[in-house]
């Protein structure tokens, strides 16, 4: 029986193996062909964040058709605060968007990425209240001008 070694490390805790097999961060293994799909899945999926200024990003919370908060964390690590919150929203003209804002140890950012609908309503559906999917869904139908559950 062969010993396995670790030939690389690579991103998330992964770990390229001396027979071409990934390890996992969780100790699983999967093949390099998993791994690519895997990472080019990670890639299609990725949202491309645009830092704006704060008063763009509560422009985008007051004139959205719909905004929902999906997270908000907030935590001390040595003495330092930081917290983070996450919308997703439907903006003025019906568009899906993201808005995420940040907060460590005085310093505040604010960043927006473009959405697709499936994402949006995926995420409001995951990460919501009941209450605000029904308003998503409501303020769709009316946008779409349609009556059934989009």
């Amino acid at each position: 029986m062969s010993k396995l070694t670790i030939v690389e490390v690579l991103d998330f805790g992964q770990s390229l193996l001396s027979n071409g097999s990934i390890l996992k961060a969780d100790g699983t293994i999967i093949t390099k062909e998993q791994y690519e799909a895997n990472q080019q899945s990670a890639q299609r999926n990725k949202l491309d964040w645009f830092s704006v200024e704060v008063d763009e990003f509560i422009n985008y919370l007051d004139t959205a058709i719909f905004a929902t908060k999906t997270y908000d964390i907030s935590e001390e690590t040595g003495g330092m605060s930081q917290s983070k919150m996450g919308f997703a929203i439907l903006d003025s003209e019906g568009e899906p968007y993201y808005l995420r804002s940040s907060e460590f140890s005085g310093a505040e950012k604010y960043e927006v990425a473009s959405a697709t609908y499936s994402k949006l309503i995926y995420n409001v559906d995951k990460n919501s209240t009941e209450q605000a999917f029904d308003a998503m869904v409501e303020a769709l139908e009316t946008l779409f001008g349609v009556e059934d559950q989009v």
